[in-house]
């Protein structure tokens, strides 16, 4: 019996491990594939371009990064205690901010557009790309980083298995996708982007029969606006040295 014991849960820490390596390394993954799908059909200033994108759209995820894994981190120990109250709070907490943060930030990327791409670039081929890709570029990270922190959220659940899956459709949906824009409906550099988003929904809809099968693991009910306020402040005081991390990396 103890050696069953051992065997079962050596091989749910393997499970775990193996998603958290997959799952932190996703949105890494598919830049890389965004590149090579753009380097391959639509030309060598198109990947200038991504290039010249990703630092602008990490310094505005900042933010995401930062309610990400917060969040995750005070979800774990509340699991842990079956407070089932406050991982709910919380996880409703970080899908409103997460939602509201990102929308004020897309719309002043695309109100200030043109001076964003005037200071990274003046080339007079690139610039005009940079202005056209960087806020589908946004949106598409956006879409891909709020499918991974709830596969953060599945996982802390207890269910490694469903990420593992989550991220293997998530890989495979965004090279397809951005093959079947690019390449077969020339939709150009904002293909890439824009398959990055439907992979994310697509790689999203496998964990929502987890998701709502009862007992459903969260009860999405939006807290008080002063029990949103005082977890946003909990969640900004553990993520932030997400945060600080990234700001060295870009």
């Amino acid at each position: 019996m103890t050696q069953r014991n051992s065997h079962i849960i050596n091989h749910t820490l393997r499970i775990f491990l193996v998603a958290s390596i997959l799952a932190g390394i996703v949105v890494q993954l598919n830049s890389t594939i965004d590149s090579i799908v753009v380097g391959q059909y639509i030309g060598a200033d198109s990947i200038s371009v991504v290039t010249l994108a990703m630092p602008i759209v990490n310094l505005l995820l900042l933010p995401t990064v930062m309610i990400m894994m917060g969040s995750s981190i005070l979800m774990a120990p509340a699991l842990g205690n079956q407070d089932y109250k406050r991982s709910d709070e919380l996880v409703m907490t970080a899908s409103l901010f997460f939602l509201l943060i990102n929308a004020l930030l897309l719309i002043l990327l695309y109100i200030f557009t043109n001076q964003i791409s005037a200071l990274i670039t003046q080339d007079l081929r690139l610039a005009p790309m940079l202005r056209s890709y960087l806020p589908f570029a946004f949106i598409g990270t956006v879409f891909a980083i709020f499918a991974n922190c709830w596969s953060q959220f599945v996982k802390i659940c207890g269910q490694p298995r469903i990420v593992l899956i989550f991220v293997i459709v998530f890989i495979i949906s965004n090279l397809v996708f951005d093959m079947l824009l690019v390449r077969g409906f020339g939709v150009g550099i904002r293909g890439i982007s824009l398959g990055s988003s439907v992979a994310a929904v697509i790689a999203f809809g496998v964990m929502v029969p987890f998701l709502r099968r009862p007992p459903k693991p969260f009860r999405l009910e939006i807290p008080t606006p002063r029990m949103l306020l005082k977890l946003l402040g909990e969640i900004t005081r553990t993520g932030l040295p997400a945060i600080l991390g990234g700001i060295s990396t870009i």
